[in-house]
């Protein structure tokens, strides 16, 4: 009897990820469904994902969302399929999402004979986008890989990966709370970090710093 493939649900609708996990089950009996409500949990134990063929999580949570996940991850060096599902079809959503990582994104008005499709292609360690989709993304922008900077970290001095990775959260508008998340350290280690940017950069804002980062060419405006 061949093993089911563990699939996680991660959805802060209640009724969404009750009924996608029952769905799922009972379209195709090869699913074995975990459905978690916050992706607070699965961030403290990483090492728990790998219990996981693949996660679908919503795009748009409290806390920590979609795209905080898919950086999380990434960070972490984490190798595990994810599918972002959306009530949005934005493209650059879409993008985003691909750009980091994601192997498929899943609108919420698909119908379930494709979600399954969506994801035995996942599986397959291919990608997935609805049709509509797929033929209006910009494929060029899809880069699926997390590169905070471009830059070479050493052009300013003071300043290493760890810095730059904080830079490029920071230009992204997290709080500390939220970059330590992200990047599974302390926030005060964060504050640290902060503070060794502000020097090196001769700053005295989170502003400035990005401004600053930018001009230098140590973060883009493509993360």
């Amino acid at each position: 009897m061949n093993k089911k493939a563990q699939i996680l649900v991660i959805d802060d609708h209640r009724i969404f990820a009750d009924g996608l996990s029952l769905m799922l089950q009972q379209l195709d009996n090869s699913f074995s469904v975990d459905t978690l409500y916050t992706a607070s949990s699965v961030i403290e134990n990483l090492e728990g994902l790998l219990n996981y063929k693949l996660v679908l999580i919503d795009l748009n949570m409290p806390n920590l969302s979609g795209v905080d996940f898919l950086r999380t991850l990434a960070t972490h060096k984490v190798l595990i399929p994810v599918i972002i599902i959306s009530g949005s079809e934005e493209i650059d959503d879409v993008e985003r999402c691909i750009r980091l990582g994601a192997r498929g994104f899943i609108p919420k008005s698909l119908p379930s004979s494709e979600v399954v499709k969506a994801i035995k292609q996942v599986l397959a360690n291919d990608v997935f986008l609805p049709k509509s989709l797929s033929e209006t993304v910009n494929w060029s922008h899809c880069n699926p890989q997390f590169n905070p900077s471009k830059a070479d970290p050493n052009h300013v001095d003071g300043l290493r990966p760890r810095q730059i990775e904080v830079l490029s959260l920071m230009y992204q508008g997290y709080s500390n709370g939220k970059i330590a998340v992200v990047l599974g350290i302390s926030e005060s280690a964060i504050k640290s970090h902060i503070s060794i940017i502000f020097k090196a950069l001769s700053v005295k804002s989170r502003t400035m710093a990005v401004k600053a980062a930018l001009d230098l060419g140590l973060i883009n405006n493509n993360n």
